[in-house]
């Protein structure tokens, strides 16, 4: 097709220009044709050339236009996002603050619940005493772990402290064939123990019978004529005898 307008344009050109090439001969007229033609041909392929260079600098134009676009909008959100992280640097900065008070705070606390507990053992009833200090034992040794949180500490020494001394007060406990110590005098002995109330012990004879005083922290006999009714309850707890109402003393003797 570009050949053809070239040619038409030619001879438009050898057509006006008649008289110049009269004279010549038809070798040197078809020369200049040609010659004229490859110059067309030439502008023509430099003026598709540049059509091409227009579009590809368009396009490159316009892709530059979307980045810069997307880099402004990128730096506008950053800027925010900054702002964001800015905020919740200073949040976590105070809610470090915050912890390192509850730490001073709770830690003393934590080990005044300990000391207390530790002391109200000593003073409650004489039962399970091994077992109850070991457990002081462990509720210190989280109280010196350094790496445990606060709440971590106060959960573990209310589930595995308090509550288990405070379920202590709602059992009925007995124990068969126990070493204990009456007036100097070895004796195995079963003890009964209801919650915190009282303990009791019966010899495994059934002779002996008595019950531990608070006031005086020692073991001491109870009066014969109660005799009867420390044995049903004994008899109770050993599943030995149905369930029913006696009448026993409490506290102090």
């Amino acid at each position: 097709m570009i050949k053809r307008i070239l040619w038409a344009t030619a001879l438009i050109a050898f057509v006006g220009s008649g008289t110049a090439f009269a004279q010549d001969k038809p070798s040197e007229v078809h020369g200049k044709v040609s010659k004229t033609i490859a110059t067309e041909s030439n502008a023509q392929q430099k003026a598709d050339d540049w059509g091409w260079d227009k579009q590809g600098m368009m396009i490159e134009v316009r892709d530059l236009k979307y980045r810069v676009t997307w880099k402004q909008y990128r730096q506008k959100k950053y800027k925010v996002y900054n702002e964001g992280v800015k905020e919740s640097i200073k949040n976590l900065q105070f809610s470090k603050d915050e912890i390192n008070k509850l730490r001073e705070q709770i830690d003393p606390y934590l080990e005044d619940v300990v000391d207390r507990l530790e002391a109200f053992i000593k003073k409650d009833l004489p039962f399970q005493p091994e077992e109850r200090q070991r457990r002081i034992d462990a509720l210190r040794k989280i109280l010196n772990n350094y790496n445990m949180q606060p709440s971590e500490k106060l959960n573990y020494i209310v589930t595995n402290g308090l509550k288990i001394e405070a379920d202590y007060g709602k059992m009925i406990e007995h124990q068969e064939d126990v070493g204990l110590n009456l007036n100097g005098v070895d004796t195995r002995v079963n003890i009964m123990r209801i919650g915190r109330i009282s303990m009791y012990y019966m010899s495994m004879d059934r002779k002996q019978i008595g019950m531990y005083n608070r006031t005086t922290a020692k073991w001491e006999p109870v009066p014969d004529d109660q005799l009867k009714e420390f044995k049903r309850a004994f008899d109770m707890a050993l599943g030995k005898r149905a369930a029913e109402i006696v009448e026993l003393p409490l506290g102090a003797i």
